[in-house]
């Protein structure tokens, strides 16, 4: 990818990320000013530790065995020289038990020696709630100590104990046993630089080169020494070395060196300059920040939004508490006239009928023949229809 594509890329990423900030202009990619481009290492190391430590072991022995002695001393093995079984065979003897000192009994460690433990049933209390022979319900005394809040411990008789470690045979079977074990431990260095891509703490390389390029990558089936690498890798060892523990050695150790190229933009907000890093190369965003300059200048925004409805509310407060002629009855009249809706108008009444002249009421009176209509002229009727 050449310089152009890459500040390109760049541009788009910012673009890309800004228009999700809070508060983002409508066109982000205007305000990039420079695009740097930088090389960040991150170093792994894998370590598979083995371990080995000697100690004694003991079973019960039988009472007639005879006493000997170890044919080697613990305090002259080294772990890492001997074998489990030659080991065995060479420690191997009968020794008194020193739990005991041959005696098979011991003081009992439940009850102290003294042969009694509290009551489980009442607590030590001696009484606990029942019901008598009556029926009602009181304080009797426990059944299960019989009033005295104390038992016979059930692990010893009269304070003394059978001794677990040679089950009373006062003797034991001693050996040195070889025990061993591995594990393993990787270590990455800067961690929060690894785990913005998601890396685990032994990633594959395939992984890897999605965001960045593995420079060196060193295994060896025993500890990494300075003679395994250059003088620059070396350093990486002091900074990712795996504490032991007692008797531990390192197995296997492998090294990598991760080069990530780290892609800052500069933008300017304001008159304020701001720097975006953009990680890998796939560019990933930067984490979310409440103090970035898109988050000030949306808390400014928002800052100046409140401001301006509470300076509307404090004007309209102040407009009406000005003189009592806004809250007189005339000016609520007729501010409730201009707010009012306009009142539906009744439909118009039918029109009325015309009167009935003279002639059309002798023709009228013709035309209906000598029926009962006949009758009505010359009377009252006949005289209303003449013109006063």
């Amino acid at each position: 990818m050449t310089p152009t594509d890459e500040g390109q890329a760049a541009r788009a990423a910012f673009a890309a990320w800004a228009s999700q900030q809070a508060a983002a202009p409508r066109e982000p990619a205007s305000l990039v000013t420079a695009v740097d481009r930088s090389a960040e290492y991150v170093g792994m190391l894998s370590t598979e530790i083995a371990g080995r430590r000697v100690g004694w072991k003991s079973v019960p022995a039988n009472s007639r065995a005879r006493i000997s002695a170890p044919r080697i001393g613990i305090e002259r093995i080294e772990a890492w020289d001997v074998e489990a079984v030659s080991l065995q065979q060479q420690s191997d003897h009968i020794a008194v038990c020193d739990l005991c000192a041959g005696q098979g009994r011991v003081s009992c460690a439940s009850c102290g020696g003294i042969g009694k433990t509290t009551c489980k049933t009442c607590g030590g209390q001696r009484k606990m709630y029942g019901y008598a022979a009556n029926g009602s319900r009181r304080l009797l005394n426990c059944t299960t100590c019989r009033g005295k809040g104390e038992v016979d411990c059930p692990d010893c008789r009269r304070g003394i104990a059978t001794c677990h470690a040679c089950a009373g045979e006062g003797r034991v079977q001693r050996w040195i046993e070889l025990e061993s074990w591995h594990r393993a431990l990787a270590s990455v260095h800067p961690e929060g630089l690894a785990q913005r891509f998601g890396w685990s703490a032994t990633p594959p390389n395939d992984a890897i080169v999605r965001d960045g390029d593995v420079v060196a990558d060193v295994e060896r089936p025993h500890r990494l020494a300075s003679t395994d690498l250059d003088p620059v890798l070396a350093q990486w060892l002091g900074v990712l070395a795996p504490p032991l523990a007692t008797g531990e050695r390192v197995a296997r150790q492998r090294l990598r060196v991760v080069r990530l190229m780290m892609t800052t933009v500069g933008y300017r907000v304001g008159a304020q300059e701001y720097g975006a890093i953009f990680s890998g190369k796939r560019l990933l965003a930067p984490p979310a920040d409440p103090t970035s300059a898109f988050a000030r200048r949306a808390a400014r925004l928002r800052a100046l939004l409140v401001a301006l409805l509470v300076g509307a509310a404090l004007f309209a407060i102040f407009s009406l508490g000005r003189g009592f002629f806004y809250w007189s009855v005339p000016t609520l009249l007729s501010i409730g006239a201009l707010v009012a809706p306009e009142p539906v108008q009744p439909p118009p009444p039918p029109p009325k009928p015309a009167p009935l002249l003279r002639d059309d009421f002798d023709s009228t009176l013709r035309g209906a023949g000598t029926g009962s209509l006949g009758t009505v002229r010359g009377g009252a009727d006949a005289e209303k229809c003449e013109p006063e």
